[in-house]
This record gives C-alpha cells, sequence and structure tokens, in this order.
C-alpha cells in the first residue's frame, strides 16, 4: 500500500488544503485527521495530554490548529513555526489531498458514517448567522456557499446519503483513502464510537 503520489487541491466553503504545501515538517510531527464529527476533538486532547504530561494548561484548540479550515488566522502557518512542543495537527482532508511525509505520524479517527451525519445534522442545525456569514463571506470562498441546515431530519440524511457528505465534503471516499494507507506503518487508524450508559 502506498499513499497516494497525485495531489489534489481540496477547495469548499470550510476548506483549502493548499496551505499544507507551505507547511515544513518535523519528523516527530502528527497530523490527526477525520471526517468531521468523528472523534477528532477527543483524540486532539488525548493526544495533547500524552505531549505535555497532562497539563491541565492546555489549550487544545491553540496547540492543534485545523489547519485547512480556509477561515484560520493569516498567521496559522507562523504560529505552528513557533511551537517547542510536539506538534499534533488537525486536517479534515483525505489522503488524496494531504502530503505524505514517512517521518511524521498520521492518526486516521473512523467512526460509522451513521453516527456522523446525525452529529453533523445537530451541530450544523444549530449554526447561528454569524456561523454562516464567516463561511460564506470571508473572501477566498471557492465553489458555493454552505446552505442552511434541512429541518427535516429524515431529508438531511437521505441528502447526505446520496449526494455522499453533502452539504459538506464527500464521506465515502474520504475513508476509503485512509483505508487504502492502513498498513502504512507511521499510519493509525482508530475506531470512535460514543456508547449511551442508561441507569
Amino acid at each position: 500500500m502506498e499513499w497516494p503520489t497525485d495531489i489534489t487541491d481540496m477547495h469548499n466553503h470550510h476548506m483549502d488544503s493548499t496551505i499544507w504545501r507551505r507547511l515544513r515538517f518535523r519528523p516527530d510531527d502528527i497530523v490527526i485527521a477525520s471526517w468531521a464529527k468523528s472523534g477528532t476533538t477527543l483524540t486532539q486532547q488525548l493526544v495533547g495530554q500524552l505531549i505535555t504530561g497532562g497539563s491541565a494548561e492546555l489549550a487544545t484548540g491553540d496547540a492543534s490548529p485545523w489547519l485547512d479550515m480556509r477561515v484560520m488566522p493569516p498567521n496559522t502557518l507562523e504560529l505552528l513555526e513557533a511551537q517547542s512542543h510536539r506538534r499534533f495537527i488537525k486536517t479534515h482532508l483525505p489522503t488524496t489531498a494531504l502530503p505524505y511525509d514517512p517521518n511524521v505520524k498520521y492518526i486516521h479517527c473512523c467512526r460509522d458514517g451513521r453516527d456522523t451525519v446525525w452529529s453533523m445534522y445537530n451541530h450544523h442545525s444549530k449554526a447561528t448567522d454569524a456561523w454562516y456569514d464567516i463561511l460564506n463571506n470571508t473572501p477566498g470562498l471557492v465553489g458555493p456557499p454552505i446552505p442552511r441546515a434541512d429541518p427535516d431530519p429524515r431529508a438531511y440524511f437521505l441528502n447526505w446519503l446520496r449526494k455522499d457528505g453533502a452539504p459538506f465534503w464527500p464521506f465515502f471516499s474520504h475513508m476509503r483513502s485512509w483505508w487504502n494507507v492502513r498498513q502504512l506503518p507511521n499510519v493509525l487508524l482508530v475506531h470512535f464510537k460514543v456508547w449511551n450508559v442508561c441507569s
């Protein structure tokens, strides 16, 4: 198994993959990848706690930025370069849009699509006007703006399923891309599952 060598650009209301071309990898970098709502933040927190020895002061969002989110502050790369701890960087890109370095560790969080879509629906349906304004009106938008969430959960699910992750980005090809590189020695796939405990 090999990482794709023909890396494609990925642009939409949320992402701009081209920033990864400007990142200078360090040999001990960790890239935490997933499709959205798949345990990314929990994984970042766990990795951050391991790196910092359990620091209560860790601000995970600052320490581990979502690098390819197109509305990140323009100095995000400079802030990453200035970090002195082992870096752990978030992405929602498939392997087909992410540069590969054999010295870097890649952790991919997998989640059942049926759970992912409901978590995304909960997130999307509660989005504020400010959220839409930032994503749709920040300069650099490529492609259509992010639409409002369909208020009908069933219709939302069917649209996500039939249009492969719509209105966000492809889900099934994303998952397949990471599955295809799972045997690489520096790639770890983890499964995120939320257990409901009833008394």
